[in-house]
């Protein structure tokens, strides 16, 4: 695997979501329905602007921090690191290239943190297209069963990565 792939598919979702949030914020109301009870009936409000810049921050903020301070940390800390056969996999013959994997696994995750991101303003901006604002609940319970399913996905590799220990 190329080192640089995933990092650099990473910063191009990145890219797309910050240019999707930016270039679809323009359709909303000035006052947008944000927060929203079991029933998916509104409950809370923000300014357009507040809204735009909370979301980007999150779009951006979250997945960058979770990458960049994972990566950070198994660089510095890999004695920390629990994975299975741990003793194989870091090891000095395996090392460098077992947290080279970590890393782009971590990048992985970042991908689908925005990813999710990025579906929770759509959702807003279907929410927000119709008077009163509904969310729709289905989609709503469908993307956080993507997510999940995604995560779940994505954790199984991690494990099914370290499980076997190659034979030489």
């Amino acid at each position: 695997m190329k080192t640089y792939l995933p990092i650099s598919m990473f910063f191009i979702v990145e890219i797309i979501v910050v240019t999707f949030i930016l270039s679809s914020s323009g359709v909303l109301p000035e006052n947008i329905a944000s927060h929203f009870n079991g029933a998916g009936v509104p409950n809370g409000c923000m300014s357009k602007e507040g809204y735009i810049q909370f979301i980007l921050l999150f779009a951006v903020g979250i997945p960058t921090l979770t990458v960049g301070s994972i990566s950070f940390a198994m660089s510095y800390a890999s004695g920390t690191i629990n994975i299975p056969n741990k003793e194989y996999w870091l090891s000095n013959q395996n090392r460098t290239q077992t947290i080279q994997f970590l890393k782009s696994h971590v990048a992985y995750f970042g991908i689908l943190i925005a990813s999710f991101i990025a579906y929770i303003h759509w959702l807003l901006l279907k929410t927000n297209s119709v008077e009163p604002p509904q969310l729709p609940n289905s989609l709503f319970f469908v993307g956080i069963g993507m997510f999940l399913l995604s995560l779940l996905l994505w954790g199984l590799w991690l494990v099914l990565k370290f499980v076997r220990v190659p034979k030489d």
